[in-house]
């Protein structure tokens, strides 16, 4: 059982790391590709299920090129759950993932259901990906189709 201090610890680096989640969702939607790699530890990686395994260094311009092409991406961040062990933490949550091109945005959409599996190291003071994993398990790719 868990003392108050260690229990006010952990109610406190649950919410960091939710927070997290939720920035990265909203770095993506706001087209803030800067903000969206300062999420990453520096060994930190991206991987997509399409077989794409991308470090740090290139989650910008990655995001930028797959998702830059849309006018407008929403992402919903739901379902957290955290496993949080001193310093590191595993995360399981949903995503839904609508991205919109500027044109024909009433029938030209890219739509992803699934879910994300991460991995997160606290630096600093702050919680960084060090994996960030997205599976897809359903996709409307009539018309718009992945990132590439």
């Amino acid at each position: 059982m868990l003392d108050d201090h260690e229990t006010i610890q952990w109610l406190r680096d649950r919410a960091e790391i939710s927070d997290v989640l939720f920035a990265f969702a909203r770095a993506l939607d706001s087209k803030d590709w800067q903000g969206y790699a300062d999420l990453f530890a520096e060994d930190g990686h991206l991987l997509l299920p399409w077989g794409d395994k991308i470090p740090k260094g290139q989650v910008a311009a990655g995001a930028s090129g797959g998702l830059g092409r849309y006018e407008h991406t929403h992402h919903l961040s739901a379902n957290h759950q955290i496993e949080i062990s001193g310093d590191t933490a595993v995360t399981h949550s949903y995503v839904q993932a609508l991205h919109v091109p500027a044109e024909n945005p009433r029938s030209d959409h890219w739509l992803v259901l699934g879910w994300y599996d991460n991995k997160l190291r606290r630096e600093n003071d702050a919680w960084k990906f060090t994996e960030l994993a997205l599976t897809s398990v359903w996709e409307n790719r009539e018309v718009a189709g992945p990132p590439r």
